[in-house]
């Protein structure tokens, strides 16, 4: 719960020995043998904790120390955030970096995924004086569960899911393109907000679900909660509102380009691609031309519905 005092907002922080959080129908468990490390978890990943008595997907054991790469040049580089390198034992190291104020960077935490990313070693580079805490959140969690959904054909879409009822409504696009705006639009006529920048996409039984996270926009908000899809529309601001069905591929392209995939594992790519297209059959796939009112998400709820 959330309480103010004055114009401050606080939210909700917890600190545990171990942390298990769930997204999308898969578990990440966050532990170290040293008992004086714990974990925070800050809201709203706070909504998506769950029970430690279960086997996780992914197994995380955390400790301190030196977050240096392997030597070598990497496999992958995202551009300057993390990067891939390939070890003699079939694992995988990722490092991920960060900014000094001197313009450089630093390695922040090394993580060893063994072949099958059911566990990984994290080690996180010491911090200021005695803190032996560990926030456990973005872009760790979002890094593992992209690889663990694209093992299985799961997704995570650059979009925001709002739910109605028993349905999902899903708006993609890119940084700027007015997902937060929308969530609010949403929220005011009722809607529940599932994510307001990240969707965790799969497919059950040939049920296309979304499922909400944490990794947030501006509007901050994330629900663990999912819901069968009705349509997933490209957000375009426009001076209309306006809803064109998208036609052959174009759905197909448009959802391709706002992954948030890591394009390291060819198989987890081929799933990939054939989730979006197994999208595109299932449901509604549009572009929505829209001003900053809840009419055009009644437009496309009603589209979508029809």
């Amino acid at each position: 719960m959330r309480v103010f005092e004055g114009h401050v907002e606080k939210r909700d922080l917890r600190v545990l020995d171990v942390a298990t959080l769930s997204f999308g129908g898969y578990s990440l468990r966050f532990f170290s043998a040293d008992p004086d490390v714990r974990f925070i978890a800050r809201e709203p990943h706070t909504f998506f904790l769950t029970g430690n008595h279960t086997l996780a997907d992914c197994e995380i054991t955390c400790e301190f120390g030196d977050a240096t790469p392997s030597l070598g040049a990497p496999d992958f580089d995202s551009g300057g955030i993390w990067e891939l390198r390939m070890l003699p034992d079939s694992s995988e190291e990722v490092c991920f970096y960060t900014a000094t104020e001197a313009g450089t960077r630093i390695p922040m935490i090394r993580l060893t995924l063994e072949a099958g990313i059911g566990r990984v070693q994290l080690v996180h580079a010491p911090v200021r004086g005695n803190d032996r805490t560990i926030s456990i959140g973005y872009p760790i969690d979002e890094y593992l569960m992209a690889r663990l959904l694209g093992r299985s054909g799961g997704i995570i879409l650059h979009a925001c899911a709002l739910m109605e009822g028993s349905d999902a409504f899903v708006f993609m696009g890119h940084s700027g393109a007015g997902k937060s705006t929308m969530t609010a639009l949403a929220e005011s006529a009722g809607a529940q907000v599932l994510s307001d920048d990240r969707t965790i996409v799969t497919l059950q039984d040939e049920v296309v679900l979304a499922w909400g996270t944490p990794w947030h926009g501006t509007y901050s908000k994330g629900s663990p909660h999912c819901a069968p899809v009705k349509g997933i529309f490209l957000l375009v601001q426009a001076d209309r509102d306006a809803v064109t069905l998208f036609e052959g591929a174009r759905g197909f392209q448009e959802m391709l380009v706002r992954l948030i995939q890591p394009t390291i594992n060819l198989a987890e790519q081929d799933a990939s691609f054939a989730t979006l297209e197994r999208l595109t059959a299932s449901v509604t796939v549009a572009e929505l031309q829209f001003r900053p009112s809840v009419a055009a998400y009644v437009l496309a709820r009603e589209f979508a519905s029809r």
